[in-house]
């Protein structure tokens, strides 16, 4: 086998500055020159680069933004103001953010000022004709007979369409009365409700003898007030074929 000499005798001569070193003090530099280990150069980190790892850009429990959808706001003590002879109703509601042409629904108030609670909570609802920071104003069907502020203390206000929880509708076999269930609704007896973006399907995508024609009718249904959260309304055609609550994930009134 071949071998060779120690070196510890001998001298050597560097490639890069031609200079004599002891030979034991030799190294060999990444391209392959011979230099004593004073002039050594190791490889420039750009010539090795690190393989780059992994660039997440994604969060394990991120949440998707959305756009909030409009809830119903309880206002302070008697929110309304009317000038005699005026159909203007002024509504006091804080920091607001709404539009002219915005479309308003009013709930839990009571009469005052010439107007019944009918005219007031028609679910029809008002739109907005002027608009301030806190304060934001509706034409009434007909004029004040007073001036002053009224309203109670539970005036709630909130958009034309409410979206209701999932499955909002409890229908029973052979009836064709649907008990809607709608937290804190502040409808009355008698208020007509349009509902939209039904499913007539229970949970298993059967059949419950409605149609989402007749449930989503665009004249509405007169509604019985049973309690706060929940009223009822008879379909103008089809029974219920089952025991089941339905209407979705997306239903609004």
């Amino acid at each position: 086998m071949t071998s060779y000499a120690t070196g510890k005798k001998s001298w050597a001569v560097s490639d890069r500055s031609g200079q004599r070193f002891p030979y034991a003090e030799m190294v060999t530099e990444w391209n392959g020159s011979f230099v004593h280990i004073s002039e050594y150069e190791p490889k420039h980190p750009q010539l090795e680069p690190k393989v780059p790892g992994n660039d997440p850009q994604g969060l394990q429990n991120a949440r998707p933004d959305r756009v909030e959808p409009a809830v119903i706001v309880q206002l302070a003590y008697n929110p309304f103001y009317t000038s005699s002879g005026s159909s203007t109703m002024l509504i006091n509601d804080p920091g607001h953010g709404n539009k002219i042409g915005n479309k308003i629904i009013i709930r839990g108030t009571l009469a005052g000022n010439g107007y019944s609670i009918a005219t007031l909570t028609t679910t029809i609802g008002y739109t907005l004709t002027s608009v301030s920071s806190d304060t934001y104003s509706i034409n009434l069907p007909s004029v004040a007979t007073a001036t002053g502020f009224f309203g109670g203390g539970n005036v709630s206000i909130g958009p034309s369409a409410v979206e209701l929880a999932e499955n909002p509708f409890t229908i029973t076999t052979g009836s064709s009365t649907i008990v809607v269930s709608e937290a804190n609704h502040g409808r009355r007896t008698g208020n007509t409700v349009v509902f939209s973006n039904v499913n007539a399907l229970n949970n298993f995508n059967s059949s419950t003898g409605f149609t989402t024609a007749v449930l989503a009718t665009s004249t509405g249904y007169n509604i019985t007030v049973v309690n706060v959260n929940n009223y009822t309304f008879n379909a103008y055609s089809q029974t219920a074929t089952m025991n089941a609550v339905i209407g979705g994930g997306y239903v609004t009134a």
